[in-house]
């Protein structure tokens, strides 16, 4: 009867102990399936966790300084991590070894497949922001400049001397529109998406073009060269949406030139004006570009830079040379003239003038306005310090 009374005391303390063994023998720290066999401590300010091993991949979590992060596995420079939301919710991504440093493996029978400890690596985007990087661009490309009063006055002194000479001019009369750009940048990283910097470019246009008017005995040729130039310094914000994709937009201060050469050859005849003009001013400018990375301390990009600036105001020098072969130079402002040969018919020329032209045949006069407003596509390369 008492054997009877013992069996089943026996079999409750079986599953008793059974139950206790499963309930506080059985390891814990799992999820999702996944053994965590490294524990991870953040060192950086603040660590990303991606949803994918790959520095381009959506930000899904970040953590501060010192939180600590369960390791299921390692893939090349990755760790896949698990941490437990306030929620108590398991949430699993990758966070890179530069990051973090291992503190300690759960068990010696679960050890990563590499030693835990992380070696110096190049800087990447998801390191801290720190006050001493920065990136060095160096670009050129092709540049577009509408030209304001410069365009107007090489069109109207070929016109002027179509009404003098009374013939019909043959050519074509070019603008200066198309130059080069080269340019030289550094910037400085504010947070993961936003920097600012400073540069400087070089931009210049010119063309030469001939009017040939030409009747019977008469035979006259005028010889046009206009040249434009300037320097920008520019100081500007930029922003990343996306790794691959920049806006900027900034104001800049202008060292810009003007310059013009006129020559008239008329059968043993020829005339020749000069002129050189400088001023100084602001003007704003934007830009949008697309990089591609090519290592931690190298990338390739592309731009288009949009610009804002009219000057008015150039001063210089004009010099005058006939077949004496002596020089005459006057010095002044650079103005547009309004000169009229025929009634109901006014032109506008450029000259520089020591005063403002009033003199017979001149309706007006104004300090001429060359406009720099224009845009540049460059190419370049970005070397990360």
């Amino acid at each position: 009867m008492n054997q009877e009374k013992k069996k089943p005391f026996v079999k409750q303390s079986v599953v008793f102990l059974v139950l206790y063994f499963i309930l506080f023998f059985t390891p814990t720290e799992k999820a999702s399936g996944q053994e965590i066999f490294l524990k991870l401590r953040v060192v950086a300010d603040q660590a990303n966790i991606r949803l994918e091993p790959d520095i381009s991949s959506i930000i899904i979590r970040q953590v501060p300084k010192g939180t600590i992060l369960n390791a299921t596995e390692k893939k090349d420079e990755w760790f896949a991590v698990q941490l437990t939301s306030k929620q108590g919710a398991v949430v699993s991504g990758f966070v890179h070894e530069s990051l973090v440093i291992a503190i300690e493996p759960l068990s010696q029978e679960k050890k990563p497949p590499v030693i835990p400890r992380i070696r110096p690596v190049e800087p990447e985007e998801d390191q801290p922001v720190s006050l001493f990087r920065f990136t060095l661009s160096i670009m050129c490309g092709g540049n577009y400049v509408r030209g304001g009063d410069l365009n107007l006055g090489i069109k109207g002194l070929a016109d002027l001397y179509e009404d003098t000479l009374g013939i019909q001019g043959e050519g074509k009369i070019g603008s200066v529109h198309l130059g080069y750009v080269l340019g030289l940048e550094v910037s400085f990283p504010l947070s993961e998406t936003l920097s600012w910097g400073f540069g400087a470019e070089h931009f210049q246009g010119k063309n030469n073009s001939q009017v040939i008017y030409s009747q019977r005995a008469l035979s006259s040729t005028l010889h046009l060269r206009p040249n434009i130039r300037a320097t920008p310094l520019s100081v500007f914000l930029s922003f990343n949406p996306v790794p691959e994709l920049y806006v900027k937009g900034g104001i800049s201060f202008y060292f810009a030139g003007c310059s013009y050469t006129y020559l008239s050859e008329t059968d043993n005849m020829a005339q020749q004006w000069t002129g050189k003009s400088h001023d100084q001013g602001l003007g704003l400018m934007g830009g949008l570009g697309y990089v591609k990375k090519h290592s931690a301390n190298l990338s390739f990009f592309a731009e288009i830079t949009g610009r804002l600036a009219k000057l008015q105001g150039f001063t210089g020098k004009e010099d005058f040379q006939d077949n004496s072969g002596e020089i005459s130079t006057e010095k002044g402002t650079l103005y547009l003239i309004q000169a009229q040969v025929l009634e109901e018919r006014t032109h506008p020329v450029l000259f520089i003038r020591e005063t403002r032209p009033n003199e017979a045949g001149i309706i007006s006069a104004k300090e001429a306005q060359i406009d720099f407003s224009g845009m540049s596509i460059k190419i370049g390369l970005r070397f990360h310090f």
